[in-house]
C-alpha cells in the first residue's frame, strides 16, 4: 500500500535524503562554521574602547555634578538644575552598564 521509505545517506560534507519511490533527492550542506567558535567583537565594543568610554563618562559625570552645584547656587538657574542632573544620571548609568558588560565578558573568557 504505502511502500515509501526514507533513505538517508551521509557523505563527507553533505547529507542526502529522499524518498525511495520518488527518486527525489534533497541536498543539505553541513555547517562549516559551528556556533561554538569564539565571536569576534567589533572595535567599538573592544575592552580598550569600553575603558576609554568609562574614563570619558567619569569626566562628563564630574562636569554634570559641577553644573548641578553652579545652577543650584544661582537663583536664576534653579529651573535648569534638571539638565545637568539628567546628564549626570545618564553618564553614571552608562559607566555602570559598560562596567558590568566588561565584568561579564571577562568572566566568560
Amino acid at each position: 500500500m504505502f511502500n515509501q521509505h526514507i533513505v538517508v545517506c551521509q557523505e563527507k560534507k553533505s547529507i542526502y535524503c529522499g524518498f525511495n519511490t520518488n527518486k527525489t533527492e534533497i541536498q543539505m550542506q553541513l555547517d562549516q562554521n559551528p556556533f561554538f567558535r569564539k565571536a569576534i567583537t567589533p572595535w567599538y565594543d573592544s575592552n580598550f574602547a569600553c575603558w576609554t568610554l568609562i574614563f570619558i563618562m567619569i569626566f562628563v559625570f564630574a562636569f554634570a555634578i559641577a553644573g548641578v552645584f553652579v545652577s543650584s547656587a544661582n537663583p536664576n538657574f534653579h529651573e535648569h538644575v534638571w539638565f545637568p542632573g539628567f546628564l549626570a544620571f545618564l553618564s553614571l548609568f552608562l559607566v555602570i552598564k559598560i562596567f558590568f558588560r566588561l565584568k561579564r565578558r571577562s568572566k566568560n573568557n
